[in-house]
């Protein structure tokens, strides 16, 4: 493996990997954990089984709150494994100031969330 990257994309995870020659990969498994002991599997991809430089990547749509840890298990065809170094991402999303108006209201009220709406005036 020539590298294994995890990058965010707004509110998703984005996560590349190139192989040189993986000729001898049945698949991959695409892991992902909030404690970096229990893990589940986000993705399978299969390998092109080239002998020459190949990526490639998944994403990570839902990943949660606060830190996500992605890791990558190499099947081959053999029946052994390997598995890629972990990469983490902290999706710790803070609000900031919450505005509730009218105040008092009758029933319907609007927000607007300071830091996540992004200078945007409703959302």
């Amino acid at each position: 493996m020539l590298s294994f990257n995890a990058e965010m994309a707004g509110r998703q995870t984005e996560i590349s990997w190139m192989m040189n020659k993986d000729v001898d990969v049945d698949f991959y498994d695409v892991k992902v954990s909030t404690n970096e002991v229990d893990w589940e599997l986000l993705d399978e991809v299969n390998s092109a089984q080239v002998s020459t430089n190949r990526n490639y990547e998944t994403t990570d749509l839902n990943p949660s709150n606060g830190e996500n840890f992605y890791c990558l298990r190499i099947n081959y065809l053999d029946g052994t494994m390997n598995y890629s170094p972990i990469r983490r991402i902290n999706y710790n999303i803070e609000f900031g100031e919450v505005i509730v108006y009218p105040n008092p209201t009758n029933n319907i009220g609007q927000y607007y969330l300071e830091r996540f709406c992004r200078n945007r005036r409703y959302c």
